[in-house]
């Protein structure tokens, strides 16, 4: 058959999963970036002496 039409070997299943696990890197990346975690407690600006 064609080119499109074969079964995959090792390499590829290797490619595929390389893939995907960059693409869902990026979304968790995207959407943490989007909804930051609001940061609690004092700080180090927050907590210096102003002379």
């Amino acid at each position: 058959m064609g080119l499109w039409c074969n079964q995959m070997g090792v390499g590829g299943w290797v490619a595929m999963i390389a893939l995907w696990v960059a693409v869902l890197a990026v979304v968790i990346w995207a959407v943490c970036r989007m909804f930051p975690t609001p940061i609690s407690g004092p700080t180090a600006t927050s907590t210096r002496r102003r002379s």
